[in-house]
């Protein structure tokens, strides 16, 4: 039986000048992918990216600056909108360019509680099914062997 937890957050998008962008993000986690959090952004009705990060990532970026390459996550010292409590902000990279959007961290931090209680972070019931996929492989690869 798997297990899914769903989240909404409102963020707000940095445009070259400077000013931003209101960006909603559905958050998803599923105990069938459980080092995994999905974000799908949407500035609009049509338009929307989804980006795939490890857990530990978000979990990390709320404490302090984790993350290399793709995908960062840092607590801001001083919160653009201090009403409403701590903010991150959340880099995502490509080869198309950088985006740099801002978040409360209040609804990721409630959103990653719930994940919690469903498969707490370090143990993440991957084991079992990585040893049947990488089983699986080496059947077939020495099935096209023989």
């Amino acid at each position: 039986m798997h297990s899914t937890v769903q989240g909404r957050v409102a963020m707000e998008l940095l445009l070259q000048d400077m000013s931003a962008l209101p960006v909603t993000v559905d958050l998803d986690y599923d105990s069938r992918d459980p080092l995994a959090v999905r974000c799908t952004f949407r500035s609009s009705e049509t338009a929307s990216a989804t980006w795939v990060f490890a857990r530990q990532l978000l979990c990390d970026g709320l404490e302090g600056p984790a993350g290399e390459g793709d995908v960062c996550i840092l607590p801001l010292p001083f919160p653009l909108e201090p009403e409403q409590g701590p903010e991150v902000c959340i880099v995502l990279r490509s080869p198309h360019g950088e985006a740099q959007l801002f978040a409360p961290a209040h609804p990721l931090a409630g959103f990653l509680a719930r994940t919690h209680q469903i498969s707490p972070i370090g143990r993440e019931p991957v084991g079992d099914s990585l040893e049947s996929q990488l089983a699986a492989i080496l059947e077939q690869g020495s099935r096209k062997n023989s």
